[in-house]
């Protein structure tokens, strides 16, 4: 017999915004994320990317916040962002 142990993690607090002109922060964390509409510049710990609409992704950043911005100067990104314990 076969015994898996599975982590489920329980969302804690849950995000949904826009961003403009000025960039959002997050708070360290685990972090699933989804864009919505636009295209983000998303930088964590030593990493930085770029998400676009619908994409998603999990990020875990233990030290540093987490923080999004618009790719382009007059975009505009729209998101939801859940932190899991």
């Amino acid at each position: 017999m076969v015994t898996a142990k599975i982590n489920a993690y329980e969302p804690v607090e849950i995000v949904e915004d826009y961003i403009y002109e000025s960039p959002l922060t997050l708070p360290a964390g685990n972090w699933q994320l989804t864009i919505e509409k636009g295209d983000a510049w998303v930088f964590c710990d030593k990493d930085n990317f770029v998400l676009h609409t619908t994409d998603s992704t999990y990020i875990t950043s233990e030290e540093h916040a987490i923080t999004l911005r618009c790719l382009y100067v007059k975009g505009s990104v729209k998101f939801t962002a859940i932190r899991f314990a």
